[in-house]
Order: C-alpha cells, then sequence, then structure tokens
C-alpha cells in the first residue's frame, strides 16, 4: 500500500534564492514583501529607497506598483502571487511579528499556480498564520541576529 505522500505526483519548484544562504532583496517575493510591508515605517522607508534600483534588475516594481503591493500586503495581513517571476509558481507567505507588532521574519509556501488558487488560499492563509502567530511570541527579543543579521551572518 502507497501512502498519499508517495504516490503525489512530483512538481519541480524554484527558487529566487537557489541554495541555502542565497538572497534577494527585500520586495522579490512574497517572503521578502511580507517582511517590508511590516517593517516600521522609517525602516520600511529606507529599505523601500535603497532597495528600489535592485528591485528594477528584477523587471518586477517600479515605486508606485511596490508602495501599492506593501499596502496591500498591511491590509490583508498577508503577501500571495499567482503569476511572476517564476512563470507558473505561486507563492503566500506571512510575517511573523515580534512582541512589538515588527515583521523579524516570514513563514512562506510556494507551489505550482494550479494547487494555490482562490479555493486553497484561504486554508493555507490561516494555517500559515496560525503558525506564525505561535511562533512570534517566543522570538527573543534580545537575539543579536534580530538587530544585525548581516553582521551575523558575514553579510
Amino acid at each position: 500500500m502507497r501512502s498519499a505522500w508517495t504516490a503525489a505526483k512530483p512538481y519541480p519548484i524554484r527558487t529566487f534564492t537557489g541554495d541555502i544562504g542565497g538572497r534577494v532583496a527585500l520586495g522579490v517575493g512574497q517572503g521578502s514583501l511580507a517582511i517590508l510591508a511590516f517593517l516600521p515605517e522609517e525602516e520600511r522607508e529606507t529599505v523601500i529607497r535603497y532597495n528600489l534600483p535592485r528591485l528594477k534588475d528584477f523587471h518586477l516594481y517600479d515605486e508606485v506598483l511596490l508602495r501599492s503591493e506593501v499596502e496591500n500586503v498591511r491590509s490583508l495581513g498577508y503577501a500571495a502571487r499567482n503569476t511572476g517571476v517564476l512563470e507558473g509558481m505561486a507563492g503566500l507567505a506571512v510575517p511573523i511579528l515580534n512582541r512589538d507588532g515588527h515583521a523579524v521574519a516570514a513563514l512562506s509556501v510556494a507551489t505550482i499556480s494550479d494547487r494555490l488558487g482562490p479555493s486553497r488560499l484561504p486554508m493555507v492563509v490561516e494555517l500559515l498564520k496560525r503558525e506564525a502567530a505561535a511562533i512570534g511570541p517566543r522570538i527573543n527579543p534580545f537575539d543579536p541576529t534580530l538587530r544585525r543579521p548581516s553582521q551575523t551572518f558575514g553579510g
């Protein structure tokens, strides 16, 4: 007897970062967009000004579209896209908020577009939000990684 897991059809998933330690500018991809949207306003503005030239390299955003996306994510509480840079791919992310309500990380999923359609999206959003809400209060506000991640990870 085969389990549902082993019987499942394999799906090729590509990522922006490519491998462990890979990086993308905040605002590219659902996870980084969820983080960007929930940074404190002054920090968010600084990141947008700094990253805007990088985002244009991905042919994704002009400043108006990026700001519109950020406001949409703030309104919905999640970032989702069923089309985008990677053809046929869909993604969804929710921010993990610290005790002050600022994003310090994100939970995200990526799949083929057909698997994250309108009928399934609300369920996946709810699952991710529930997990993010459970993680957020456990984050140590004194963890130096949260203050200067590039210094901690050698970036």
